[in-house]
């Protein structure tokens, strides 16, 4: 593809600016896909903020490397990908092929440490690989590692999902965000004991109705709960 690729660029806390790329050599198990919609995160808003150390606390804790590509709750349309990619990208091992639609986990795990292979939600992995639309400058390598971009780099390693035919992008952007209400789920499952979690048509009580807060309304209501209080 030789193409010049647009993005909007966090050069810093407050500062954003549309630069441009050169559209990236498909690597060996990698693809590329073009960004139908991307949503913007919490997280988005705190680092323009400011806010820019991530995981505080935590093995993982990283400050954003500016000058960087934001945007991570993505829609997207795969573009290029080659035989290792198309076998071994999708996290439910789906076949992938140029013009599928697909959404991305975030985070690339290392698959290897005991959370890993224990505990398959990614903040307990000891050796995160990186974060896209977070810890990847646009000085590292492709440059295009963020979804606030025309297109985006996607490399072996990282989790891709199939979006079903009948779901728009604008709903497709979601599919991280209601990642977060997993919390619900998990809870839902202690209702195996008494008096623990919760049962079908038990009251469910969700502090705070922003976005977030929201999508654990839509989830507990997914899940059966009775009355729901915000």
């Amino acid at each position: 593809m030789n193409q010049r690729v647009k993005a909007a660029v966090t050069v810093g806390s407050g500062h954003v600016e549309i630069q441009e790329f050169d559209m990236p050599t498909l690597g060996k198990g990698a693809a590329i896909c073009k960004i139908l919609m991307a949503g913007v995160c919490g997280t988005d808003k705190h680092t323009y903020s400011g806010e820019t150390v991530q995981y505080k606390g935590t093995p993982d804790e990283f400050s954003i490397p500016f000058p960087i590509i934001q945007g991570h709750e993505l829609a997207m349309e795969i573009v290029a990908i080659d035989e290792e990619g198309a076998q071994n990208l999708s996290f439910d091992g789906d076949y992938l092929k140029v013009g599928d639609r697909v959404t991305i986990c975030p985070d690339v795990v290392c698959g290897k440490c005991w959370f890993c292979k224990n505990m398959p939600s990614y903040p307990w992995c000891e050796k995160a690989q990186f974060h896209y639309g977070h810890n990847r400058s646009t000085t590292f390598d492709k440059k295009l590692y963020g979804g606030f971009s025309q297109y985006m780099y996607i490399e072996p390693g990282a989790r891709l999902y199939k979006i079903p035919d009948g779901l728009p992008n604008d709903l497709a952007c979601f599919t991280e965000v209601m990642c977060v209400t997993y919390t619900l789920e998990k809870a839902r499952e202690f209702s195996s004991f008494d008096l623990e979690g919760f049962n079908f048509g038990d009251t469910v009580v969700i502090q705070g109705s922003g976005p977030l807060g929201i999508a654990h309304i839509a989830m507990a209501r997914m899940l059966g709960a009775g009355k729901i209080i915000a």
